[in-house]
Parts: structure tokens; C-alpha cells; sequence
């Protein structure tokens, strides 16, 4: 994870145990990719895309197909088979990305002391972000992708470089558009990206022209060239594989009805962001808590100030840890305004702005190395983030589909259930119709028939429902015979 270029001395303490945990993070994404149930947006996919021709991925438009993502679980399920691992090995490609991006970025911005341990732990801890390391969605990937371009940008773009590495400017393309081919949420993030990019190449150019003689400037001229072409190298390979990825991919299909996936309320997408990182799991007495205090708008709310000002501080400092992250957190914020008023486009719901969320906690990290008046407030926010997140540490579910914790053994006990009972008539919420015919399917539960998305109501033999229709327990006057540990979901049988 050392750049080139960096000193090879003996890792300092905070070092190695930064680097540690991001290893053991890893170790537990792959821990949890391996014993998870599959959930409800992984089963769609396996129906969309996986257990069907190939070809569909490239003539059916979804907001589901995050196209880098659904090809290389195309590849790892042919190799692997259709067991949640194999669906998921994408996502642990990705967190690997991130993990070792997040540390290398980290490594450049705070330097080898304990700022460094508390920059990866804020960011690697938080439960929402570990999530999508593991679900087979492109989130995590293109999260990973889209870090480390700015990882390797960072070092690239720092005024006290001399010159810069051309090979870490073109991978930096790369991967910046290989995040959008993962995942179509991270087009504003890209975007603002480029623009900072463009900006330094046009700055530094402007500054040489200033500061050298017209002679020095002739003695200079082989070596500063390269310096003028930042972001033609950097936009070489976005640009390539941007053209690949529209040839490619069915874009051509795609409408706006197809972009459901977000809100009309700024409100609601910022109590979404802070919520699935704060509110996430944990003790029941803390999650009273948090979900009481609206800790999620409030924290979300917080980020956001911190945000706004560190855009304020780089655009006068010209630091480049904060133009890296406050910039395109703020950048991007504003693009979706304009979609959003231009296009009726949603404003970002949970995962759909997820980039938001290491931006803004890196952000708060680069303020505390630049400005000692936030030092203390910064580290202070960073230490109370890091609590929360620990409390709330899991290995069981998943936030935005946590009524699929248990589905892996619901269907198990189900297709017990049919096994005395042919043609076992089982209606169920609608949220979990497709894990469980994922599971009837690839586990061969003949006896099963096929889930359909049949409203709840009297006249059934078996009732899955999840938490939030539970009053048709009470309503319809059935026994529950199994509660799922983690998700709640429970299957019930009409009382005799």
C-alpha cells in the first residue's frame, strides 16, 4: 500500500495498526459475503441477469444493473456457482480496492502518525459503508474504484511535486470512470473530479509561465510538458472506456421512470445518509436511542457544515487533501440540485449517495491537518463516530435489507413445511419474494411453488411476513412459528 516514491523505513505503530485492521475488515466482508442471506435488490440481479442468456445484459435496462458489477458476477458465478460467495466476489474485489486505497490516501494526508489510524477507522468502521463491501451490489466496487483515483491523485496533484507520474495519472482515469461503469451514481462525483483535475493541470501550467524567465522556460520546456498534459492523461482512458461502456452497455433502454431509486426531500436524503451509518444496529437501547434523537439528520446535517467549510478552506488554502474531498462532495451536491430541478431527477436515498459519506469523513479527518482552530472539534466528531460505529458492529445483515437477514432459513424450514403438506399455499410481504424464490431456485425446492407478490390476506396456509407487516398477525389471527434472530421476518400458520 506504500505509493511509489514514498519512504520505505519501518511502518510506524499507527501504521501497522491501520493497516491491520483494514486486513481484518477485509477478512470479516469475506466472513459475511460467505454466511449472509442473500437479499431482495442480489435476488433481482440472479433474475435480471444471471439465470437468464447473457445477452440480457446487454439489451435490458434496469435501475439494478450496475453494469461492471452484474459482468464480472456473470464471470465469478460461472466459475463458482450460484452460492452467495461466488455472487458476491465483486463486492470483496471492491472492498479490497477501498481498503487498500483508503489507507494509501490516508498514508499521503495525515501522515504516519495516529491522525492516520483515526481517518482509517472513521471511515473503514462505518456499518453502511461495510454493508455494500459485501452485498453483491456495485457500490462497494465503484466506492473502491473512485477512492483510488483520488489515492492516486492526491500525491499527483500536491503543489510540492515537482512533476507528476503519468502512470498514476492514467490509472487515475481509469478507475474514475470504471466507478461510473460500476455504479451510475458516482457520473457527479466523476465529474467534479475532472473538473478539479483540468483546473490543477491549467494552474500549475499558469504558474510556471508566471514564475520562470522566458530562458528558464526554454531550458524547462522537455520537462514541463508533461506537467501541461495532466488532463489529457487523465482523460485518455476515462474517455475510452466511457465509449466502451456506451457501446456496451444498454443505455439506449434506459428512461427516467427507470431512476426511481431516491427521494423528493432534502430532508429525508439527509436523515437517509446519517441514519444508515448511525442508526444501523446495535443494542436495542441505543438504536431507541438514536432513532428518538434523530441522530441521523443531525449528524448528516453536521457533515454537512463540515463539508461546506472545508470547500471554503481549500478554495483558500489550496490544500489538496480538502480540494479532494470537500470539492467533490460539494460539487456534486450542487449537480444533483440541478438535476433534480432541471430533470425531476431523485435526490440520493441511503446507498445512492454513498459517496457522500467518506468524502464528508475525510473531510472533517483534512480540516483537523490544516486549521488547529478545528483540530480539537474535529477529532472530537471522528472519536464520537468511531464509538458509534464499534456498538453497532455486525456480521448479520444488512441495513437497507435487513428483513432478508433470515431468508436463507426460511426457505429451509418452508420447504420442510411443503414436504408434509403438498401444495402448501404461502403468500409472503412483497419485499421477500425474490430471495426466497432465489433460494427455491437454487437450492432445488421443487415442493415450492413459485413465490408471486400476491397482496397479504386470508386464505393462506403459510404467512411470511416481514417486521412492518407483523399486524397481520394480530389481524388475521395466526401463530408465529419461527422468528427470524436477526431480521424479525417471521413465518406464521393460520390458528386452530
Amino acid at each position: 500500500m506504500i505509493a511509489p516514491g514514498e519512504s520505505t523505513h519501518p511502518r510506524s505503530a499507527p501504521e501497522r495498526i491501520a493497516a491491520a485492521l483494514l486486513a481484518a475488515l477485509w477478512l470479516i466482508c469475506a466472513w459475511r459475503a460467505a454466511t449472509q442471506s442473500i437479499v431482495h435488490d442480489e435476488a433481482l440481479t440472479y433474475q435480471f441477469y444471471l439465470a437468464g442468456p447473457s445477452s440480457e445484459l446487454f439489451t435490458h435496462f434496469d435501475a439494478n444493473h450496475h453494469f461492471l458489477n452484474t459482468l464480472l458476477m456473470r464471470l465469478s458465478t460461472a466459475l463458482g456457482g450460484f452460492s452467495p460467495l461466488a455472487m458476491r466476489v465483486p463486492a470483496l474485489m471492491g472492498a479490497g480496492l477501498f481498503f487498500a486505497a483508503l489507507y494509501r490516501f490516508c498514508r499521503w494526508a495525515c501522515g504516519s502518525g495516529w491522525l492516520l489510524l483515526i481517518a482509517v477507522a472513521a471511515v473503514g468502521l462505518n456499518p453502511f459503508i461495510l454493508d455494500f463491501m459485501v452485498a453483491a451490489r456495485g457500490y462497494g466496487l465503484a466506492l473502491g474504484l473512485w477512492m483510488w483515483a483520488l489515492a492516486l491523485l492526491g500525491p499527483e496533484l500536491d503543489a510540492g511535486a515537482p512533476a507528476y507520474d503519468r502512470k498514476s495519472i492514467l490509472i487515475a482515469g481509469a478507475c474514475a470512470a470504471l466507478s461510473v461503469t460500476a455504479n451510475l451514481i458516482f457520473v457527479p462525483p466523476v465529474a467534479v473530479l475532472t473538473a478539479i483535475v483540468i483546473w490543477f493541470s491549467a494552474r500549475r501550467t499558469q504558474n510556471t509561465s508566471k514564475t520562470t524567465t522566458k530562458r528558464a522556460r526554454n531550458d524547462q520546456k522537455t520537462r514541463d510538458r508533461k506537467t501541461h498534459v495532466v488532463w489529457v492523461d487523465f482523460l485518455a482512458p476515462a474517455a475510452a472506456i466511457a465509449l466502451a461502456f456506451l457501446l456496451l452497455a444498454p443505455l439506449e433502454h434506459a428512461a427516467g421512470e427507470h431512476f426511481y431509486a431516491g427521494t423528493s426531500s432534502i430532508v429525508e436524503s439527509l436523515q437517509s445518509l446519517g441514519a444508515g451509518s448511525l442508526e444501523h444496529s446495535g443494542p436495542q437501547g441505543y438504536q431507541s436511542f438514536m432513532s428518538q434523537s434523530h441522530a441521523g439528520l443531525v449528524s448528516a446535517v453536521l457533515a454537512l457544515v463540515f463539508v461546506a467549510g472545508g470547500a471554503i478552506a481549500a478554495l483558500r488554502s489550496g490544500s489538496v487533501r480538502l480540494i479532494l474531498t470537500a470539492i467533490p462532495a460539494c460539487g456534486s451536491a450542487l449537480l444533483i440540485l440541478m438535476l433534480h430541478f432541471a430533470l425531476n431527477m431523485p435526490y440520493p436515498l441511503d446507498r445512492t449517495g454513498i459517496y457522500f459519506i467518506p468524502a464528508a469523513t475525510l473531510t472533517l479527518i483534512a480540516l483537523a491537518t490544516i486549521d488547529r482552530r478545528v483540530f480539537a472539534a474535529s477529532l472530537t466528531v471522528a472519536g464520537v463516530m468511531i464509538g458509534c460505529f464499534a456498538i453497532q458492529f455486525n456480521s448479520r445483515l444488512f441495513y437497507v435489507w435487513s428483513y432478508d437477514a433470515d431468508t436463507d432459513r426460511i426457505a429451509e424450514r418452508l420447504a420442510q413445511m411443503a414436504k408434509t403438506k403438498p401444495a402448501l399455499n404461502v403468500v409472503t410481504s412483497w419485499q421477500l419474494e425474490p430471495a426466497l424464490n432465489f433460494y427455491r431456485q437454487t437450492r432445488h425446492y421443487d415442493q415450492l411453488s413459485p413465490f408471486t407478490r400476491r397482496p397479504v390476506g386470508p386464505g393462506f396456509d403459510v404467512y411470511v411476513l416481514t417486521p412492518q407487516d407483523r399486524a397481520f398477525v394480530r389481524d388475521l389471527e395466526l401463530t408465529v412459528v419461527y422468528t427470524g434472530p436477526a431480521s424479525k421476518t417471521v413465518i406464521a400458520t393460520v390458528s386452530k
